[in-house]
């Protein structure tokens, strides 16, 4: 508002020794980075520890008392009444242990932990950028308009499926199955038949050999395997990936300013291009600053420069080109 009230004054100001010197500005095209913040998903590999159960056989000694079946002969002496010219038969029982092998069969039970992964899918929020333009429209004092675009970053959230897995513990009951033979005896009834001759009756003493089973007892050794569980931590390597932001440099190139204004041109062409004009009571100018911006008006003592009559000289950081008349601000100083 303060820049058209400036304009309007400078137009309606107007002297007798006022002369006319063109009034715009010049910048050329500049490159300038955009930083946006970005995102990118990142795998690491972690270790993670696991107790495993592992079941192994270890070697025993066993010492068991076991008993040995033995046959034993001995004499014994027994009497009987003989008759002369006569048999007489007599049995004679007895009783023997016979072993035998019986096998019996023992299940162990025992338990085992283990790991089960259950997946889970859950969503996470991310930014994600974009440029948006939007068009505007401004307007010149002869009533003209001219149509800009202006860009802005805008963020817009939204959400992704991301999978992570639970770890559940379990347990299961298994069984070790193991065959024992054992040493049982039975006892069995022996009959034996003998043959007396008798005549007359008499006594007579007789000795005999006999066989009788008896069980000694004995220890002896036997090697074993005995079941042991052990527990053994395992490190496993697990790939997990993680959300990470960081600053992103984006170039962009922002449109100079108006190129008719830049070189020579001609009062005819200043006139095709509308090129503003100035009452001036001073001297016209054209200034280009160190960021080959260019500049032209009416000089107004409030740059802290010294005007020539004529010619180009570097003051205050810029060249300042000057001259005398009306409408002689048209060259290109550069």
């Amino acid at each position: 508002m303060i820049l058209l009230l400036a304009v309007a004054a400078q137009h309606l100001q107007a002297t007798d020794n006022a002369i006319l010197c063109y009034q715009c500005a010049y910048s050329p095209q500049i490159t300038r980075s955009l930083v946006i913040n970005a995102s990118r998903v990142i795998y690491e590999t972690v270790n993670i520890s696991r107790i495993v159960e592992h079941v192994i056989q270890v070697p025993t000694i066993v010492h068991q008392r076991v008993s040995v079946p033995r046959v034993v002969q001995f004499t014994q002496q027994s009497s009987r009444v003989v008759l002369d010219d006569a048999v007489v038969p007599k049995v004679i029982s007895k009783e023997i242990r016979v072993p035998r092998i019986e096998r019996r069969i023992i299940q162990t039970p025992y338990v085992v932990n283990y790991d089960e992964h259950v997946p889970r899918t859950s969503m996470q929020p991310i930014t994600v950028s974009k440029l948006v333009q939007e068009p505007i429209t401004l307007f010149d004092e002869n009533g003209g308009s001219q149509q800009h675009y202006a860009s802005y970053i805008a963020y817009v959230s939204k959400y992704q499926p991301v999978t992570e897995f639970d770890i559940i513990k379990k347990t299961r009951q298994i069984y070790d199955t193991e065959v024992i033979q054992d040493t049982v005896y039975d006892t069995i009834t022996q009959e034996e038949t003998i043959f007396d001759k008798v005549n007359n009756s008499k006594t007579v003493f007789s000795e005999e050999t006999l066989t009788k089973l008896v069980n000694d007892v004995t220890v002896i050794t036997k090697h074993g395997m005995e079941n042991k569980t052990i527990t053994e931590t395992i490190i496993e390597p697990k790939q997990v990936s993680r959300l990470e932001f960081y600053r992103k440099s984006i170039p962009m190139s922002v449109s100079g300013g108006w190129d008719k204004c830049n070189g020579n041109f001609t009062t005819e062409e200043a006139q095709q291009y509308g090129i503003d004009t100035w009452q001036c009571s001073s001297q016209c100018y054209t200034r280009v600053d160190s960021n080959e911006q260019l500049y032209r008006g009416c000089f107004e003592e409030a740059y802290g420069v010294t005007p020539s009559p004529s010619g180009c000289s570097m003051q205050a950081g810029a060249l300042w080109c000057f001259c005398t008349g009306t409408l002689c601000n048209n060259f290109d100083p550069k």
